[in-house]
């Protein structure tokens, strides 16, 4: 497995050159504050069985964001980029309302659905259901509750 910082930057994304500079620096920020250091994020390698905790639908999401979504770009597998899209959708919708949703984001949607499709797939009924959210959400305004759904069946 890889290894990266928590945040909205990976170490992958840093400039080799400038990391042991900026983890220095890092450092002293956790000491000047008297906070501890976050932790190092264990990413998924792709292959590995994926062991999801009991929980709500939120917790299991949680945990799925944490393994195999990365910090930037697409997941390695069909089930973490189930989770990111739904996830990328809703900030899109309910962090700005939709503000600037075009064809990319359209077709993120449709993307969506068709990773619920594979591998060990919803049942007809949820597909169904995913569908409809699909064409509800099309015009890039949704309810909460349309988006948490779409997000606990991509968990399913």
């Amino acid at each position: 497995m890889t290894t990266s910082s928590t945040g909205s930057r990976s170490r992958e994304s840093c400039n080799p050159d400038c990391f042991e500079e900026i983890a220095t620096s890092l450092r002293g920020l956790y000491r000047l504050m008297g906070a501890a250091p976050v932790g190092q994020r264990v990413f998924h390698d792709g292959t590995s069985a994926i062991n999801v905790p009991d929980g709500s639908w939120q917790t299991r999401r949680q945990a799925l964001w944490d393994l195999p979504v990365p910090s930037v770009g697409a997941a390695q597998t069909v089930q973490g980029e189930a989770i990111r899209v739904t996830g990328r959708l809703s900030n899109k919708i309910l962090g700005n309302g939709g503000v600037n949703w075009d064809r990319d984001f359209r077709s993120t949607l449709g993307a969506g659905g068709s990773h619920l499709e594979q591998g060990d797939s919803l049942d007809e009924g949820e597909l169904g259901e995913v569908a409809s959210l699909e064409r509800v959400l099309r015009s890039g305004s949704g309810e909460s509750e349309q988006l948490y759904r779409l997000g606990e069946l991509a968990v399913d």
